[in-house]
């Protein structure tokens, strides 16, 4: 009978022990998925920070319900993953449970930053570090090295025209050799995907020619079609004759197709680039270009003889008649052919103009000065559009201003 009792009473021990472990862990289980509202707050978790700390800072600042149980959770039922550093943004209702999971997937708070189409090497580096993403001079070391662009193009000295201008999201802590190299890595995805695809096309105008220093990797991923081998083509040089005096007869010009290493069309496109305001002009101004090219013209491109004075420190904003005259190889009235090398970032409408550009005979090009352009394919129709566009157009502009500083005096 004794017995009997003892046993009875174990049980009911046993029983109310495994009750009370019931109700703790059920009462754990609740309140670590019990929604929180802590105030709206972004944390900073620092590389190296062990978990305990971490939930010190979670504890302090409301974002788990008891730090002992998140422990418990973390170790007992995740298998203490580790809880990634970074940045994190909380707010309205959240459980320590929703809390644990974003610092395991590393939910970090993403800052966006837009580069915009047409910026040099410099003009990006100051871009982003104006925005806060870094020192300029990190930047502009991590830009300087042509690595990472090494194979595409072998005379790369820098990244120059391969910083894709686009809205990317960075994390904080993020490195400026990591967003040099996301941008280049955007490159050469873009232009993979949307540019490469418009080469050596049948009726095309320009084709991918081979960079010289080409690894044998590079040589077969670049290699012409051999449907389209043999067709006659050009190196992109010129006599550096002036934009009317074309070498080559329009109508044999028209039916040659040019060959452009990844540089030398990056190059094209980058020109477009600074030319173009509108989109749908892009085609028809790269069409200039690959015409002039083609008919041994020089390219009278006064955004390359902007670059040149960039790259000596004396742009001031003004491009002035002497400018013209700069001994630059950037300068393309004075050396014919493209320059040696891309003068901007350009997108992807610039690069795609650039590999595929409109079939037209124009020759000449000049603003309306409102971003669009007025085309022509001989030099007489040329000069009666800057006549309209350009001369008259700021003689009546300049008579109108006259005119109204005269009304306003009175």
């Amino acid at each position: 009978m004794r017995l009997r009792r003892t046993l009875g009473c174990l049980f009911l021990l046993t029983l109310a022990g495994a009750l009370a472990a019931a109700a703790g862990g059920w009462w754990g289980w609740t309140t670590i998925h019990r929604p929180l509202e802590p105030a709206e707050t972004t944390i900073v978790i620092a590389p190296g920070t062990d978990g305990r700390t971490i939930l010190r800072t979670l504890d302090r600042d409301g974002l788990v319900a008891d730090p002992l149980l998140a422990r418990l959770y973390l170790v007992r039922v995740l298998g203490d993953p580790p809880l990634k550093a970074g940045e994190y943004h909380f707010e309205g209702p959240v459980s320590t449970v929703e809390v644990l999971d974003k610092l395991i997937r590393g939910e970090v708070v993403q800052h966006r930053v837009t580069v915009i189409e047409g910026l040099t090497l410099e003009e990006t580096a100051d871009s982003l570090t104006e925005a806060g993403f870094g020192d300029r001079q990190r930047f502009l070391a991590a830009m300087r090295d042509p690595a990472p662009i090494a194979d595409l193009d072998p005379q790369a000295k820098t990244l120059e025209g391969y910083l894709y201008p686009d809205t990317y999201a960075f994390s904080r802590g993020v490195t400026e050799a990591e967003i040099v190299a996301t941008m280049v890595r955007t490159f050469r995805e873009r232009f993979e995907n949307q540019v490469r695809p418009l080469l050596g096309r049948p009726g095309g105008r320009v084709r991918l020619g081979i960079p010289d220093g080409a690894s044998p990797a590079t040589r077969d991923a670049l290699a012409p079609d051999p449907a389209t081998d043999g067709i006659e083509g050009s190196d992109g040089t010129t006599t550096g004759r002036p934009p009317d005096e074309p070498t080559i007869p329009p109508d044999v010009a028209a039916g040659r197709r040019l060959t452009l290493t990844p540089r030398k069309l990056v190059t094209l496109a980058s020109i477009v680039e600074k030319e173009a305001q509108l989109d749908r002009e892009r085609p028809q101004i790269a069409a200039v270009y690959v015409n002039r090219l083609l008919a041994g013209m020089g390219l009278y491109a006064d955004p390359t003889v902007i670059y040149a004075l960039k790259l000596r420190g004396t742009w001031d904003g003004n491009l002035r008649r002497d400018d013209l005259k700069i001994d630059s190889p950037y300068n393309t009235y004075r050396y014919g052919g493209l320059p040696p090398g891309p003068i901007a970032s350009p997108g992807v409408d610039s690069l795609r103009a650039a590999a595929d550009p409109a079939h037209t005979d124009y020759l000449y090009f000049v603003s309306r000065n409102d971003g669009s352009h007025v085309f022509a394919e001989t030099l007489r129709e040329h000069n009666r559009n800057v006549a309209e566009w350009q001369k008259r157009y700021w003689r009546n502009r300049w008579a109108q201003e006259r005119q109204k500083a005269t009304e306003d005096k009175h």
